[in-house]
C-alpha cells in the first residue's frame, strides 16, 4: 500500500466544521462572541439543516486577519458599515 494514502480516520484527526462553543475555545473567547462574530460576517459559518458550524480553516483566517490588523473591532463594526456605506476611506 502506498504510503501518502491513509486511512480515513488517520487523516481526519481534526474536525472539517465545529460548534460555536468549540470555536470559541478554539479562539479563547466566549460563545457570545462567536455568535456576534458570525452575525457581524467576520467569522464564516455555514449551515447543515438547522445547525450552524464554523468551518475549522475559517478560524484560522479570522486569526490571521486579527494579526494582519484586518479584522473591524466588533465594537467599531456600525462605523465600519457607516463608512462603507459612505465611500468615506479616513
Amino acid at each position: 500500500m502506498d504510503a501518502s494514502i491513509q486511512e480515513p480516520e488517520a487523516r481526519a484527526t481534526e474536525p472539517l466544521l465545529v460548534t460555536a462553543e468549540q470555536a470559541a475555545t478554539s479562539l479563547s473567547i466566549c460563545r457570545t462572541k462567536v455568535y456576534e462574530l458570525l452575525r457581524n460576517g467576520e467569522l464564516e459559518s455555514v449551515r447543515i439543516g438547522t445547525s450552524r458550524r464554523v468551518p475549522a480553516a475559517a478560524l484560522a483566517e479570522y486569526v490571521e486577519r486579527l494579526r494582519a490588523g484586518q479584522a473591524v473591532p466588533t465594537d467599531a463594526w456600525p462605523l465600519h458599515q457607516t463608512i462603507l456605506r459612505s465611500g468615506r476611506s479616513d
